[in-house]
């Protein structure tokens, strides 16, 4: 039921594009909204979740039980330099609203090539409190870019309230 899913997450799981068979990781997963998005169209792919927040976990672990029971997703309170994950395993890794990526991510970012199938690609997603434009992801792409990944594409997207960009990259 998409209707009580922020739009903003609607949006970014559709531009995943990923397979049912693919494995997906999600960093700061909050409530587990977009994650849920995700597992919906997983059937032997595997979904883990994490994020920092006990209460946030706890309430995404309460939303997405069904996806949790089927096997199908694994939730895990953690930040992201601790968290357990397995190498070279996801086809697809998010953030959404995560800004350590706008900071120096470098440490994060060569974490994410170990974790990332050879095929791999990276979705950063942000959504301001006041309106943005594609321009608005130059942060994100120098980062990307300066700790070796290739930029695959920038979305901008008018959402309600506010205008949401997406940035998509691979390692180099």
């Amino acid at each position: 039921n998409t209707s009580t899913i922020p739009e903003r997450f609607v949006w970014a799981a559709g531009l995943l594009q990923h397979s049912p068979e693919e494995n997906m990781l999600e960093i700061g997963c909050g409530v587990g909204l977009l994650v849920a998005q995700i597992a919906e169209r997983i059937t032997t792919g595997r979904v883990y979740a994490i994020d920092q927040s006990p209460s946030r976990v706890a309430k995404a672990r309460k939303r997405n039980r069904g996806f949790i029971d089927q096997g199908k997703l694994y939730l895990e309170e953690a930040g992201f330099m601790e968290a357990d994950l397995p190498l070279f395993f996801f086809h697809r890794i998010v953030a959404f609203n995560v800004n350590l990526f706008f900071q120096d991510p470098r440490q994060e970012l060569a974490k994410i090539k170990t974790l990332l199938h050879p095929a791999g690609k990276l979705f950063l997603f942000y959504q301001a409190p006041f309106e943005i434009d594609a321009d608005a992801a130059g942060p994100l792409v120098k980062n990307l870019e300066k700790y070796g990944f290739t930029i695959l594409g920038i979305q901008c997207k008018q959402l309600n309230p506010t205008s949401a960009i997406g940035v998509i990259a691979k390692p180099i």
